[in-house]
């Protein structure tokens, strides 16, 4: 897997169904996949749970995770394309991912969206541009448009706790502003 944006990106549903019952139930089981390999996991926006449920997430699969806030543990970094840099931020995202890359295995990205440029806002810069310049697999940790890890956790839940085979659920979101829909659908 390349990225991880959307619930889909992970193939069989039903067999990732599987396996996150038994990483819950033996959450330690599966340490072996990330012996000797780093996340780093970089938070454009604040976060809790994302972040403590990662960090953790990571831990338990045995890899050493790197938590980068950026403009906190960072310099500010400009993220459009094009633009000429004279304001406080003195380094570019594409220069700047490549050297994160070089220090990580996988790459875990929160970025929100500006709320002042739907269009903008819906083609992801900061997650393509990760894509493009990390040469790692980059996990949308929260987007503009996607919050995967919080999809797939609603889909573990509502497996666990459903009645029947194909249950009538309601998910709504609280990013209404846009108008935005989850990306889990179930039909």
């Amino acid at each position: 897997m390349k990225s991880f944006f959307h619930v889909q990106d992970i193939g069989d549903l039903k067999l990732a169904l599987e396996e996150a019952r038994q990483v819950k139930a033996n959450p330690y089981a599966w340490k072996h996949l990330g012996e000797n390999k780093t996340i780093m996991l970089v938070f454009f926006n604040s976060s809790l749970r994302t972040r403590l449920s990662s960090q953790k997430a990571a831990l338990n699969l045995g890899m050493s995770p790197i938590v980068l806030n950026i403009g906190q543990d960072s310099w500010q970094l400009e993220t459009e394309l094009g633009v000429i840099m004279d304001s406080t931020k003195s380094e570019h995202l594409r220069e700047a991912i490549p050297v994160m890359a070089s220090y990580c295995d996988i790459i875990g990205v929160r970025s929100f969206a500006g709320l002042t440029d739907r269009e903008f806002d819906y083609q992801e810069t900061i997650l393509q541009q990760f894509v493009q310049y990390a040469g790692k697999p980059v996990i949308s940790l929260e987007s503009a448009t996607v919050h995967p890890c919080q999809a797939f956790a609603d889909l573990i839940t509502i497996d666990e706790y459903k009645e029947t085979k194909r249950p009538k659920v309601v998910l709504t979101t609280a990013a209404v502003y846009w108008g935005f829909n989850s990306d889990l659908r179930l039909r």
